[in-house]
């Protein structure tokens, strides 16, 4: 299969004599191929969204393939038992955004997301990407424990309305909105990144869905580091950082503080 490819030293991995060189082949094999789908026959440009399907050893390839490439966001789904704490560890990215619509016959990936309870899914929630009704759906299906809220801010986060780069794609923020400039030429628009904050999001879910403070506040700290299995973060406890954000009750950033010392009030 490869006895006649050039490959670069970088490429090339010492395997363990005892290994099977049969086993062997075919994790080469599935790197090659994983990585090859991803910037080869698909063509992946710098930017553009990618979903996997199967999370097996030549998807988890792909991944890796759609990662260096510099794909925007990458969504993976499976749907075996087997690889529940896979999908676990790699959550859902941007629920219901770049998703197929909802329907009664045939859920989609939202559907699968909103229904399997041990997969986390992350939500923008600004208002634009995700009207306040599926917001709360969001909510109720996930809970304060599995759902966790996103920015998918870009480089014109802050900055006035303008035309911004997003990797090699021009975007147009106009009253809060980032659009693709070449789908606007064409009179399409298609949502291309936000310029959202996180303590914005954390104001909106309460706005939108009414629950207090101590569970938007969690949906932005605790259940994104219990995703990555970094327990640690975001409890408040003796010889932890004392890393805090200061929220007014309507979710209103009044403060925050990094290892104990205020840098922005």
């Amino acid at each position: 299969f490869a006895e006649k490819m050039l490959l670069h030293e970088n490429s090339l991995v010492r395997i363990d004599p005892d290994l099977p060189l049969d086993r062997a082949a075919l994790v080469g094999c599935g790197v090659l191929t994983g990585v090859g789908a991803a910037l080869r026959s698909a063509g992946l440009q710098a930017g553009q969204t990618v979903a996997v399907f199967g999370c097996g050893g030549v998807g988890l390839s792909i991944v890796q393939g759609a990662r260096i490439g510099g794909a925007r966001q990458i969504i993976a789904v499976d749907q075996f038992d087997s690889k529940l704490e896979m999908a676990r560890a790699v959550g859902a990215t941007h629920t219901f955004n770049a998703m197929r619509r909802l329907d009664h016959r045939e859920p989609g990936i939202a559907g699968v997301v909103l229904d399997a309870e041990a997969l986390y899914a992350e939500l923008i929630c600004d208002g634009i990407h995700v009207a306040p009704e599926f917001v709360r759906l969001w909510l109720r299906a996930k809970g304060g424990e599995r759902a966790i809220l996103v920015t998918d801010g870009i480089s014109a986060t802050g900055m006035p309305d303008g035309n911004y780069m997003l990797g090699e794609l021009e975007v147009t923020v106009r009253d809060g909105r980032c659009l693709s400039t070449g789908d606007l030429a064409a009179g399409v628009e298609t949502l291309a990144g936000s310029v959202l904050t996180m303590d914005r999001a954390v104001e909106n879910v309460q706005r939108f869905t009414g629950v207090s403070l101590a569970t938007a506040v969690r949906l932005a700290s605790r259940n994104p580091a219990r995703m990555l299995a970094l327990d640690s973060l975001g409890l408040i406890a003796v010889g932890q950082p004392a890393n805090f954000n200061v929220f007014a009750p309507d979710g209103t950033l009044l403060q925050t503080m990094l290892r104990g010392q205020v840098v922005a009030s």
